[in-house]
């Protein structure tokens, strides 16, 4: 493995750690002004601001989540990593844990992503969120 894949891996679980501490400095610092990260299916969602917005919200209805990396591959374009991240809903003590494949893609010589594309199934999670809401309207 080259020095960059290798830099780029650590990078990567770098940002792991900065997506699980709920610091939303910590977290946007991974990302440039103009990165798009994707969900699923959903829209992009794009630049910095857009995302340190969503992660806030994020934060108003999940307690905490943990990312728990099982395989990190290195390609000159960036790292594809195969993980489980468990969730945490306000208000519910029972845990939510999702089996996620990421692309992360990172230009060499760079310590922000250009784009993060995150594939799963959000299905039980949204399930969980929906009935914390139903809880409290």
């Amino acid at each position: 493995m080259s020095y960059e894949e290798e830099r780029k891996i650590k990078l990567n679980e770098a940002y792991w750690g900065a997506a699980d501490s709920g610091d939303f400095e910590r977290f946007s610092a991974f990302f440039a002004e103009d990165s798009k990260m994707t969900f699923a299916n959903d829209p992009p969602l794009s630049g910095k601001e857009v995302l340190r917005k969503f992660y806030a919200e994020f934060f108003q209805v999940i307690e905490k989540m943990k990312h728990k990396p099982i395989h990190s591959h290195s390609f000159p374009f960036g790292v594809v990593t195969e993980l489980t991240v468990q969730y945490w809903v306000k208000n519910d003590p029972e845990v939510v844990e999702l089996p996620i494949v990421t692309i992360a893609r990172i230009d060499d010589g760079k310590s922000t992503f250009n784009t993060l594309s995150i594939y799963y199934d959000p299905s039980p999670l949204k399930d969980k969120i929906h009935k914390y809401f139903c809880k409290i309207a």
